[in-house]
């Protein structure tokens, strides 16, 4: 469980400082692809917000859409 929100159904992907988790968003009852970091960096929380506010801008149907971004518990 993440942030008392989302189940974790397994990871589906990983790279240098985060990783790609499939869950179930008990709020919204919706499964979604949740992005997380391994490690906690001023620079990687930078890079990894400005990424989200990037992806939220696009609109394709071959990009994932950005739902949200935060910061929660373990």
């Amino acid at each position: 469980m993440i942030d008392k929100r989302y189940k974790i159904i397994e990871e589906i992907g990983s790279g240098n400082i985060g990783k790609i988790l499939k869950v179930i968003d008990l709020f919204s009852r919706n499964t979604v692809a949740l992005k997380v970091l391994l490690q906690y960096a001023p620079e990687y929380v930078k890079r990894f917000k400005d990424e989200f506010l990037l992806l939220k801008k696009l609109h394709h149907p071959n990009i994932v859409q950005a739902f949200d971004f935060g910061m929660g518990d373990k």
